[in-house]
């Protein structure tokens, strides 16, 4: 599977802003303030969706298959509700 080098270097260009303005751990990371961040006009939304993606896959703890690109698989989960089970797709709104 061949990386979009574009894709890539823009995620890497998104780490690299959250470090300088101090986000420099996982717990930074998830901790982010998108409220704020919607107020800073140095983010784009390009940016913003990026910052997103990357506190998801910290937090589901796969970081380097994001900004290799790998795709995330869908999974479907089965949650009890009662006795009846439903399908549930995390992604499906």
């Amino acid at each position: 599977m061949k990386t979009n080098n574009n894709e890539l270097s823009k995620k890497i260009e998104i780490l690299r802003k959250m470090i300088e303005s101090g986000i420099k751990t996982e717990k930074d990371v998830t901790n982010l303030d998108f409220d704020v961040l919607l107020h800073d006009e140095n983010v784009t939304k390009e940016d913003m969706m990026i910052m997103i993606d990357i506190k998801k896959s910290l937090e589901e703890e796969r970081l380097y298959s994001y900004l290799s690109g790998v795709k995330r698989a869908k999974t479907k989960r089965t949650i009890k509700k009662s006795d009846e089970p439903v399908d549930y797709d995390p992604d499906d709104k």
